[in-house]
């Protein structure tokens, strides 16, 4: 999960230019490498706690079971507001 600019970079699919932009970035600005390593790292102990993730998908599932439709889009709308591309 990359968060564009914070924690890497995003670049459109397919532009070449773009990526070679980017990466020549990461090459050669060491503090920014630095500063993607510590955020994404963050990004992952935040996101991705193994309880929090149980807890999460647990009450996904009982959502299911209950036939609550709003925790099925409250679930989807969170994991996509946190890190979109999973």
């Amino acid at each position: 999960m990359v968060a564009d600019g914070e924690s890497g970079f995003v670049v459109p699919q397919g532009d070449a230019d773009a990526f070679a932009d980017r990466f020549e970035q990461l090459l050669t600005d060491d503090g920014l490498w630095i500063r993607f390593h510590e955020a994404s790292q963050s990004r992952l102990a935040s996101h991705f706690d193994q309880e929090r993730m149980y807890d999460e998908y647990e009450a996904l599932l009982r959502g299911i079971i209950d036939g609550d439709e709003t925790m099925v889009e409250t679930f989807a709308e969170r994991q996509h507001s946190e890190g979109g591309q999973r």
